[in-house]
């Protein structure tokens, strides 16, 4: 609720994603809306280590330029920045 949103790959008909920052926390959330496997190419920008949060398969604390999502998996990432 509080802090800058910011969405990204909005073209994406499968995926949704989006990164909050506040008060030096940086959140992203990733989230396949499919029952298929999606490759998923990410902007350099979003690549971070961090705590995961929340997710519903294996604790990802790492992110990538490119992922593999599995069917309707969802997790998100806190990392602190500067």
């Amino acid at each position: 609720m509080y802090g800058e949103y910011r969405s990204w790959l909005d073209q994406h008909p499968d995926v949704f994603v989006y990164t909050r920052t506040f008060d030096r926390t940086r959140m992203i959330v990733v989230a396949n809306f499919t029952s298929r496997h999606i490759a998923l190419s990410l902007p350099s920008e979003l690549g971070m280590n961090g705590e995961c949060l929340i997710c519903n398969y294996e604790p990802v604390n790492m992110i990538n330029e490119t992922i593999e999502l599995s069917p309707y998996e969802a997790f998100a990432i806190a990392s602190r920045t500067g």
